[in-house]
C-alpha cells in the first residue's frame, strides 16, 4: 500500500466516495483470484443457459474465467475520474501499448478509439476491498479492520515497492535521481494479455492518483509528464499465450510443459531461441510443439554452427592468401565502397564482388535489429539475424572456398567477410542465445580484444577508410579456433 493510504492524503480522496465512506458494491467476482468485474465486463458462458435446476453461468469477457454475482459493502476506487487522463497518456505515443491491437482495445474501453466510431467508454468505479468476514487473509484497510484490501490491488503496488518507493528525501520530496537509479519508470513493462486491463487502466490510474491534485468532483486533470512525481511506465507490452493442444496451459488442467526438462534436452539457448523465434511477435497464441522446437534447434545449429565451423576451418585458412597485405590493394572496389556509405544499394550479382551482398547485409544488420527491438518486434529482429545466416551459408556454398579451383584471394576475402558476419551476428544474438553467442565471440576474439560486441551494437565513430582498416586488421591473417556452440 502507498504510504499515507490510511491518512488524509490526496490519494485517499480517490479511494472513497463523495461522502468519504464505503458504498454498496454490486457486480461479479471471480473467487479463484479475487477479481472484481463490473456488469460490462461479464457475459453468459458460451455453453451455459438456464435449466430447471441451475442459474445461468457468467464469465469474464476478457479471460473466459467463471464469475459469481454478489453484493456487499466495499471501498471503491474512482477509476471513472481518470478516463481523459488515461486516454491522453495512451494517445501520447504509438508505443504506449504494444502490439497495436491491444492499444486499440484499451482506447476502446476509454471511448477514445478514433478508428472505431462506435467506441464508447467502459470505465466504471471499481471495488478495491472485501469485507474481512469474507476475506480474512490479506492487508487490512488502514483505519478500517472490517475491510480487507483486494489482493490484486495490493499486488499492483508491488511494482512500486519493488523499485524502492517512496524514494523521498528528508524534506518529503521524491528524489528523482534515486527513483531512476532504482529502475522506475520501466521502459517496457511485460504482461500477459489476460491482465491487460489491470496494467493498462488500473495501475496507471493509481499512479495518476498519486500525481494528481485534490479530487474536485470531476474528471482529474493530471500534470504534464515532466511535472509528475511518479511517471507511468513508457511502454506496456502485452503478450499472447503459449498453449498446449490449443488450450491455455494450466496446472489445474495438467497440460503444462516442463521448461526445465526441455532445457535439459535442448539447452537453455535452444529453448530461448524457439520461444522468441515463434512467440516473439506477441499478437496471437502459439501452440507449443516438441517437433517445432526440434526443428528450430536444428535451424539454429545448422545455420550458425555450420557456418562458424566452415569459417574456422584450418583448411580454408591455409588456402586464404590476400592479393596484398594492404587493405586498399587487397579489397575490391565494390567492397571498399561499402565502407564509404551506410546505405549502399544491392547490386546485380553478375557485375559485383561475390562477397559484396554478404558484407552489405552484415554491415546493415545492427540497425535493422535495433529498429525492430525499439518497437518490441523481437521475433522480427531474430528473423533478420537468421536470414543473414541463411544468406551467408548460401553464399559460401556458391563460392566454395574449400575447392582447389577457387582463387586464394577470393578464399581470403570470403573468409574475412564470413568472420565479420559471425562477429556481427554473434553480438546481435547475445540477448537471444547468450551462452552460445558468448562462446562464439570469445572464439573469434582469441584473446586479442579486437572483437567487442559493444562495437557492433554501439559502433565507434570512424571515417570510411578508418572503418575499412579496422575491419582488415581484425581478420587479416587471424587464426580462429572452432568450438562447439550447441
Amino acid at each position: 500500500m502507498p504510504p499515507g493510504f490510511g491518512g488524509k492524503s490526496k490519494y485517499q480522496q480517490y479511494v472513497l466516495r463523495e461522502d468519504d465512506g464505503r458504498c454498496s458494491s454490486q457486480g461479479c467476482r471471480r473467487y479463484l483470484d479475487e477479481c472484481f468485474y463490473t456488469d460490462a465486463q461479464v457475459g453468459p458462458a458460451p455453453t451455459s443457459g438456464p435449466t430447471q435446476n441451475s442459474e445461468p453461468q457468467y464469465v469474464s469477457l476478457e479471460t473466459g474465467a467463471a464469475v459469481e454475482w454478489s453484493a456487499e459493502e466495499n471501498y471503491m476506487f474512482r477509476l471513472s475520474a481518470f478516463r481523459s487522463a488515461l486516454a491522453s497518456h495512451i494517445l501520447s505515443s504509438q508505443n504506449s501499448i504494444y502490439p497495436p491491437q491491444y492499444r486499440s482495445q484499451v482506447l476502446g474501453w476509454l471511448g477514445a478509439d478514433g478508428a472505431d466510431p462506435n467506441s464508447t467508454a467502459d470505465l466504471e468505479d471499481i471495488s478495491i476491498s472485501r469485507p474481512a468476514s469474507r476475506l480474512s487473509w490479506g492487508v487490512p484497510v488502514p483505519q478500517d479492520p472490517t475491510q480487507t484490501v483486494y489482493v490484486w490491488f495490493d499486488a499492483l503496488l508491488i511494482y512500486l515497492s519493488g523499485a524502492g518507493y517512496p524514494w523521498r528525501t528528508l524534506s518529503g520530496v521524491i528524489d528523482t535521481a534515486k527513483m531512476h537509479a532504482s529502475g522506475w519508470p520501466a521502459d517496457v513493462q511485460v504482461v500477459g494479455k489476460d491482465i491487460l486491463r489491470f496494467h493498462a487502466l488500473y495501475l496507471p490510474a493509481i499512479l495518476l492518483a498519486l500525481n494528481a491534485g485534490p479530487y474536485a468532483g470531476a474528471e482529474v486533470q493530471v500534470p504534464p509528464v515532466a511535472m509528475q512525481d511518479i511517471p507511468l511506465p513508457r511502454t506496456l507490452l502485452a503478450h499472447a499465450h503459449w498453449t498446449a493442444s490449443g488450450r491455455k496451459m494450466s496446472k489445474s488442467v495438467g497440460n503444462v510443459v516442463d521448461p526445465l526438462a526441455e532445457m535439459e534436452l535442448w539447452g537453455v539457448d535452444g529453448v530461448r531461441f524457439y520461444l522468441m523465434r515463434i512467440g516473439g511477435r506477441w499478437r496471437g497464441d502459439v501452440d507449443w510443439s516438441a517437433e517445432q522446437l526440434e526443428k528450430h534447434h536444428k535451424e539454429l545449429s545448422g545455420q550458425l554452427g555450420n557456418y562458424f565451423l566452415r569459417m574456422a576451418s584450418p583448411r580454408i585458412a591455409a588456402r586464404a592468401v590476400p592479393l596484398s597485405q594492404n587493405a586498399h590493394e587487397a579489397l575490391s572496389t565494390d567492397l571498399q565502397q561499402l565502407f564509404k556509405s551506410s546505405d549502399a544499394p544491392s547490386l546485380p550479382a553478375a557485375d559485383t564482388d561475390p562477397n559484396y551482398e554478404q558484407l552489405r547485409l552484415t554491415r546493415s544488420l545492427p540497425a535493422r535489429v535495433a529498429a525492430h527491438m525499439e518497437t518490441c518486434e523481437v521475433g522480427a529482429a531474430l528473423a533478420e539475424i537468421v536470414e543473414l545466416l541463411k544468406h551467408a551459408n548460401k553464399s559460401v556454398s556458391e563460392i566454395e572456398p574449400w575447392a582447389r579451383t577457387t582463387p586464394p584471394a577470393l578464399v581470403h576475402t570470403t573468409r574475412i567477410v564470413g568472420l565479420e558476419t559471425l562477429r556481427v551476428a554473434g553480438a546481435c544474438l547475445l540477448p537471444f542465445i547468450p551462452e552460445a553467442a558468448a562462446r562464439l565471440l570469445a572464439s573469434l576474439d582469441g584473446g586479442t580484444e579486437l572483437v567487442r560486441s559493444s562495437e557492433v551494437l554501439a559502433p565507434v565513430r570512424r571515417t570510411g577508410p578508418e572503418d575499412m582498416e579496422a575491419f582488415w586488421q581484425r581478420w587479416n591473417g587471424r587464426e580462429v579456433e572452432g568450438v562447439k556452440l550447441f
